[in-house]
């Protein structure tokens, strides 16, 4: 595996996947997305050099050449490395995916992926691959057909190696697709909700069978935060892998047993017709069964009109994680009450401020004729730059007096130009144990940085959003004092079912769950 290791990476672009039609990375070689040759690095051992290869026509593509690399055992190969830095494709076993290049050269090439078991996994599981003669200058397009070679492959890393003295390979273009589907399949569940120990009822239609049922989870593990805030939750871990036989074309189903270890959290399930290249995809969440109960109570009690259009405008708090977030969340709920009677929108945007979000208030909001308006935001508003130079912070990163003219005007115009109830909820609390290192951290070391959730912003801007609701007879939920509930509850009994993610600021899945 460690010669493996040392192979030519071109780690793609990602993108998440359809139920259907699973188009990960097409299209030619965006070479005008580089800011410089430098973002195409050569990592590690692997060495090689790129650049573009016409800096006037940059669509002309990048050309990598190899570079004499001296492994641990002393002994000698000339190899190049291509090194995309962005995140791992997502996979679905048993579905064909094609992996294209078009390129010319002077030596062969090696095309294939590494294989992962989760997303953010160090391990690589496999390394299937195609070798291909060189091409001899003329620009061709190769292509290698892959299947995960195990129902614990979730994510894929596409990698290109080329080896020997001096060798150039020149690329213009790639793709990682889906192979063409055929039929149709569908999958839903007889419940938004279960509890560990339960069991779920799940429908499948199929064109053709047997299929296989994939079931991903969260993971158990915990730790003082981490990036999943405390545990693997934001990451799907398989759980089970089962074979289900039917009738061609219609209904059937089939009951999931929960087991009694089951972690909380949310769940996706995955079924798969390889046979069609079809895939099919839901999601539930799993709660202990006295929380579970208060929940769907708390969801059988909500009274909406059909057509009911839900928007929720935010930052990244709610914009990231979608399938586990609490928008997702709730749209989970909704669907299963309302089915398709009742629509939610997650207009979430990370980085947004309000002065951001009123810019897009007529395109994400007004035009989608809501009947309910949830405005969640703050942290970017509020976030301080700390000035090595001058060792102080400046202000709000929207000064305090225009963050509440902003907020007023977005309240004003979506009360003039939408019949919508409107709800305020307030601005999230950072977690201060983790803020306060991070802010410690850039006083002692000299570095500049922004300062998220500082006491005294998150204590002003509370008030600001309790004072505009209040002042225009709008609901409001406060969230930012339930949240901090939670955290000072957590604290006191010593859980590690952290708030947020390892920033201190982006709520984590158990975050998510309570807000």
């Amino acid at each position: 595996m460690s010669k493996m290791i040392q192979v030519v990476v071109l780690s793609l672009l990602f993108l998440s996947f359809s139920s259907m039609a699973l188009e990960l990375l097409p299209g030619a070689l965006r070479v005008k997305s580089i800011s410089s040759p430098a973002y195409w690095r050569a990592g590690g051992q692997l060495g090689g050099g790129v650049i573009v290869i016409d800096p006037k026509e940059s669509s002309k593509g990048v050309r990598l050449n190899t570079t004499r690399i001296v492994d641990k055992d002393g002994s000698e190969s000339w190899s190049g490395c291509l090194k995309w830095k962005r995140k791992p494709v997502p996979v679905v076993p048993g579905i064909k995916y094609v992996f294209t290049i078009e390129a010319r050269g002077d030596t062969s090439m090696e095309i294939g992926v590494f294989e992962l078991p989760w997303r953010y996994s160090a391990t690589i599981m496999e390394s299937p691959s195609k070798k291909f003669a060189k091409s001899n200058g003329t620009w061709v397009k190769r292509s290698f057909e892959y299947i995960p070679s195990s129902d614990k492959v979730m994510n894929c890393v596409p990698f290109i190696r080329i080896t020997g003295w001096r060798k150039i390979l020149e690329i213009r273009s790639f793709s990682f697709v889906q192979a063409k589907a055929e039929g149709s399949i569908k999958v839903k569940t007889g419940h938004f909700m279960t509890s560990p120990g339960k069991s779920l009822d799940v429908e499948i239609t199929s064109s053709t069978f047997p299929v296989t049922l994939l079931l991903y989870g969260p993971s158990d593990t915990s730790g003082s935060g981490g990036r999943m805030g405390g545990a693997g939750a934001w990451c799907d871990h398989v759980k089970q892998s089962i074979k289900i036989d039917g009738t061609s074309g219609k209904s059937t189903k089939y009951k999931l047993a929960i087991p009694a270890k089951s972690v909380e959290g949310s769940y996706r399930l995955v079924v798969v017709n390889g046979s069609q290249n079809l895939t099919a995809t839901t999601r539930f969440t799993v709660r202990p069964e006295k929380y579970a109960t208060r929940i769907v109570a708390l969801v059988n009690s909500i009274k909406l009109k059909d057509g009911a259009t839900i928007v929720f405008i935010g930052d990244s708090l709610t914009d990231l994680f979608r399938g586990s977030n609490y928008v997702s969340l709730i749209e989970r709920a909704l669907d299963w009450k309302y089915a398709d009677k009742v629509k939610v929108i997650n207009a979430g945007k990370g980085g947004d401020n309000i002065k951001k979000i009123k810019a897009r208030l007529e395109r994400d909001v007004i035009s989608k004729k809501p009947t309910h308006i949830f405005i969640f935001e703050g942290a970017n508003d509020i976030k301080r730059y700390y000035d090595v130079k001058t060792k102080s912070l400046r202000g709000w990163a929207l000064p305090q007096p225009d963050y509440e003219k902003v907020y007023r005007e977005v309240v004003k115009e979506l009360k003039e130009k939408t019949k919508a109830v409107i709800i305020i909820a307030i601005c999230a609390p950072a977690d201060p144990n983790v803020t306060k290192m991070f802010q410690d951290r850039s006083k002692e070391f000299g570095i500049s940085s922004n300062f998220y959730g500082t006491p005294d912003a998150e204590k002003k801007v509370v008030a600001i959003q309790k004072k505009i609701a209040s002042d225009n007879n709008l609901a409001c939920v406060d969230t930012n004092a339930e949240l901090n509930k939670y955290m000072r509850e957590n604290m006191k009994n010593k859980r590690k079912q952290f708030l947020t993610v390892d920033d201190g600021v982006h709520l984590s899945e158990y975050g998510n769950r309570e807000m």
